[in-house]
């Protein structure tokens, strides 16, 4: 609700606010009333309810003549049921795909090997905390094109979603490849483990990356009742992806499990890309995919293959955290170097008169959708 009238600073705030609480009252426990599990679990309950809590206050005041409105469960499914019933599918069918190649590792391999894997989705998963607050944002804007009929600012807003989330998370995903090994060397400060989940995390984050490209297609997909389209790819990825993690663990080790996991993500969603942008968007996927996506990870791969090639091996964990923030600095640096029109275009917010006029013509005219 908070997303839809354009309240997402006020769902920061207050997740912010329930996070850090849920860290800093748990600890404060354990330290006052002893090492236990339960206490630290429970502390967390009890933030994240107030958290709710929070957020239904703030919907409440957002909307006018709340306690008036009456909820009519038949009416809504009525209505909306269809797409509730698939988003649940592909939220489903999304878990599932996400957590085959960690049930195989977890099954077939040590606790050790493991361990490694799941340190090494600790710093993956951290590419959440940037595709969702894209989504959420562009998410709604692209929602009213719909319903207003305006195809031309529906594709602004969809490409303008993706340079956006490809600025943020294509440069990253090359630094992590280059430097990944640094990057655990600076965080944990253990060489050997730094040396155990290195190619876990360079192969987990090119997967992770791939999903946060995933976000920007689905969201147009979600007003236009096509969420069939990620659906269909996703299971799909689960029928081919199976089998082939489970053969890859056999012959080459742990590691063949997430580069299988990493290379069908990958497919998965060059598919899903190309079809909303051709049947969605109606647009030449050629050109479109190069701006939005080879023209920004490109410079980014070829900055980090020459730094590989220049830069000796760090033996110190603080000579690990200057190399880390150097390649970050220097991938970023290339890529808003050459990408630095278009990204001042799109934050600029330049007006659609142009394009709309100028897709009027060819552009076939629509009904909005309920």
């Amino acid at each position: 609700v908070l997303y839809g009238v354009g309240r997402q600073g006020t769902v920061g705030l207050i997740t912010s606010i329930t996070w850090t609480a849920r860290i800093v009252v748990g600890l404060a426990l354990l330290v006052l009333f002893g090492k236990k599990p339960s206490i630290y679990f429970a502390c967390q309950a009890v933030t994240t309810l107030f958290g709710v809590v929070a957020l239904r206050f703030v919907v409440v005041r957002s909307i006018p003549g709340w306690p008036t409105i009456a909820g009519n469960v038949r009416r809504t499914v009525s209505e909306i049921g269809r797409s509730v019933i698939s988003l649940s599918a592909v939220t489903a069918a999304a878990l599932v795909f996400n957590q085959i190649d960690k049930l195989i590792i977890g099954r077939l391999f040590s606790l050790e090997t493991f361990g490694y894997y799941s340190l090494a989705w600790q710093l993956a998963g951290a590419v959440y905390l940037i595709y969702t607050p894209v989504y959420s944002a562009f998410l709604p804007a692209i929602s009213r094109a719909h319903a207003a009929g305006d195809r031309a600012a529906l594709s602004r807003l969809t490409t303008d979603a993706m340079l956006v989330m490809g600025l943020l998370v294509l440069p990253l995903g090359a630094g992590v490849g280059f430097a990944s090994k640094a990057l655990l060397y600076a965080w944990t400060g253990n060489a050997a483990t730094a040396a155990g989940t290195s190619l876990f995390l360079t192969l987990a984050f090119a997967g992770a990356v791939a999903n946060a490209l995933l976000f920007v297609p689905f969201a147009a997909q979600v007003p236009t009742n096509t969420t069939a389209i990620t659906l269909r790819a996703v299971v799909g990825s689960i029928v081919v992806g199976l089998p082939l993690m489970v053969l890859g663990s056999s012959l080459y080790g742990a590691a063949a499990v997430v580069a299988v996991w990493a290379v069908v993500s990958v497919v998965q969603v060059g598919v899903v890309i190309y079809l909303t942008v051709t049947r969605i968007l109606q647009i030449p996927i050629g050109g479109w995919a190069w701006r939005n996506l080879g023209a920004i990870a490109l410079p980014a791969i070829a900055g980090m293959a020459a730094l590989e090639l220049l830069v000796p091996d760090v033996s110190t964990r603080s000579g690990s955290a200057v190399l880390v923030v150097g390649a970050f600095a220097l991938c970023y640096a290339i890529t808003l170097l050459l990408k630095r029109r278009t990204v001042t275009s799109v934050l600029a917010g330049p007006s659609l008169g142009g394009v709309r006029e100028a897709q009027a013509a060819r552009a076939p005219s629509f009904e909005p959708e309920r």
